[in-house]
């Protein structure tokens, strides 16, 4: 996933390098996209609701019982946790690496 991660942002950095007009025409056009969703997923949600679905068969809801919100952020920075746990493993290891050589 680093990789990804990095080959990205080494394109972007050369398309900014190369010219700050293509830079910012790929800008606006992910701009563009991002509103594009927004505004489909509104709109999906708008007809929905005008179908009749409710909020109580919603995923929402599901979030807003206060007897499941303590599960949800309890497993979601147990997460976070792994995460940040992988990521300083792997830089004490990068460091540890450059050091002996």
């Amino acid at each position: 996933m680093l990789s990804h991660h990095l080959f990205f942002s080494v394109v972007i950095a050369f398309i900014n390098g190369y010219s700050v007009k293509l830079a910012t025409h790929i800008q606006n056009i992910c701009t563009v996209v991002k509103l594009l969703a927004i505004a489909i997923i509104t709109i999906g949600g708008i007809v929905r609701i005008a179908q009749g679905m409710s909020f109580d068969s919603s995923f929402v809801c599901f979030l807003l019982h206060r007897e499941k919100v303590p599960h949800v952020l309890h497993v979601h920075m147990r997460e976070v946790e792994k995460k940040r746990i992988k990521w300083k493993y792997m830089y004490v290891r990068e460091r540890d690496r450059e050091r002996d050589s």
